[in-house]
């Protein structure tokens, strides 16, 4: 039997993707303020960082309900492609 949890807010949640938008541009700040604002997700990365050769951000990771998260650009030598590396703690089991 399914029982509705009434704490879904309090999930913990690591979103990461190649959003394939430039998070800096309108477009990009509009999504940001919609996982924020529907979702209650931060973005964990510098946006003014590149990820991309063409000097723009389109990767991000965001969460919710999570402490201790660092990530930074990973260098790659075999892409055009700057892929990001998150560390974060591993919680109790």
């Amino acid at each position: 039997m399914y029982v509705a949890n009434r704490n879904l807010d309090k999930i913990p949640i690591m979103l990461v993707g190649d959003l394939n938008v430039n998070l800096t541009s309108g477009d990009g700040q509009q999504l940001l303020q919609f996982l924020d604002d529907t979702w209650n997700l931060k973005i964990n990365n510098d946006i003014s960082l590149p990820t991309m050769k063409g000097s723009t951000c389109i990767d991000a990771v965001f969460s919710r309900n999570m402490s201790q998260i660092k990530t930074l650009k990973y260098v790659s030598y075999f892409s055009y492609h700057n892929p990001l590396l998150s560390i974060t703690e591993r919680g109790e089991r």
